[in-house]
C-alpha cells in the first residue's frame, strides 16, 4: 500500500491552547518534527528522540533546541509522547490517528473498488449469455415452408454443446489470503497459561511479570498501538526488558530462585 504523501491540516487544532502557549519559534519546530515524522518515520507519526540529530535537522543550535523542547514539552502536559528505554523515540498521538484514519479510508475504497469491478463483470458476463432466437434456425426450414426435424435436431444438439464452458487447462488460482488486521489493546486481556510457562522456562520471576505486564498495558493504552499478536508483543517486551535489565546490572534481570512461576492464578486488567 502507498504512503500518504500528505495530511490533513485543521486549523481548529493548530489553534489548540497547547500549541498557542508555545512561542512562534517553538510552533515553527514542531510543525518541522510533524513534518519530518509524517515524511521519514515508518509508522508516520513518531520520530528518534536525539536532541543533536534533531537541532541539526531543524536548522537551530543545541542549546536553542533545547529551550524549544522545553516549551514544546511543558512540564506535566508534554504535547508529544516520550517512550522506548534503548531507542527513544517521541511520538505524535494526533499523527497517529491521522495515519490510521487513512489507512482504513485506502483500504475502504479498496474494497469498494473491487466489488464494483465484480459486479460490473457479472453484469457483463450475464449479457453475453442472454438467450435470443438464432437466425441459424431458419435454415432448417425446406424451401417448401415445412420443417426439417433431423435438421432441427441437430441444431439444438449444437447449441447445447456451444453453451457448454470449455474446461480450463491452466490450474486454478488460489484465492489470496486475507491479512490479519492489527487491533488496540483487547478487553480482559491478561497473562495466559502459555505465556506463564514461557516465563517459567525462562527463569523469569512472577512478580517482575506482573510488573511488566502493567508497565506494557499502560504503555499501550497510552499510545493506542495495535498488534495482530497480543501475547507476540507481551514477549517481544519482556525479552527487550530483560536485555535493558542485563546491559544495566551486568546480568541477567531477577533469577527465578527455583520457585516456578504459579500459572493457575491470572491478572485482570
Amino acid at each position: 500500500m502507498n504512503r500518504p504523501p500528505a495530511y490533513q491540516f485543521y486549523p481548529k487544532d493548530w489553534l489548540d491552547f497547547r500549541v498557542q502557549r508555545m512561542s512562534l519559534a517553538a510552533q515553527g519546530a514542531y510543525m518541522k518534527l510533524l513534518c519530518f515524522m509524517w515524511k521519514d518515520s515508518q509508522d508516520q507519526c513518531s520520530i528518534i528522540d536525539d536532541d543533536r540529530a534533531i537541532a541539526t535537522a531543524i536548522g537551530v543550535p543545541y542549546d536553542m533546541w533545547k529551550e524549544l523542547r522545553a516549551e514544546i514539552q511543558f512540564p506535566g502536559d508534554p504535547i508529544l509522547i516520550e517512550e522506548g528505554e534503548e531507542r527513544r523515540i517521541l511520538r505524535s498521538a494526533r499523527l497517529q490517528r491521522e495515519a490510521e484514519k487513512q489507512r482504513n479510508h485506502s483500504i475502504k475504497q479498496a474494497e469498494r473498488g473491487k466489488r464494483g469491478a465484480q459486479k460490473r463483470w457479472q453484469k457483463e458476463h450475464s449479457q453475453g449469455h442472454s438467450s435470443g432466437h438464432d437466425p441459424a434456425i431458419a435454415g432448417g426450414m425446406t424451401e417448401n415452408g415445412s420443417s426439417s426435424s433431423s435438421s432441427l435436431k441437430e441444431l439444438n444438439k449444437e447449441d447445447v454443446l456451444a453453451q457448454k464452458p470449455e474446461k480450463s487447462l491452466s490450474p486454478a488460482k488460489p484465492s489470496p489470503k486475507k491479512q490479519p488486521i492489527p487491533i488496540s489493546l483487547p478487553e480482559g486481556f491478561t497473562i495466559s497459561d502459555d505465556l506463564w510457562e514461557w516465563g517459567s522456562k525462562k527463569n523469569y520471576v512472577r512478580e517482575w511479570m506482573e510488573r511488566e505486564f502493567e508497565k506494557f498495558c499502560d504503555r499501550n493504552r497510552a499510545t493506542g498501538e495495535r498488534y495482530i499478536d497480543w501475547e507476540a508483543a507481551f514477549r517481544n517486551w519482556l525479552l527487550k526488558a530483560e536485555e535493558f535489565a542485563a546491559s544495566r546490572n551486568g546480568r541477567p534481570p531477577m533469577p527465578n530462585n527455583g520457585r516456578a512461576l504459579n500459572r493457575t492464578e491470572r491478572i485482570p486488567l
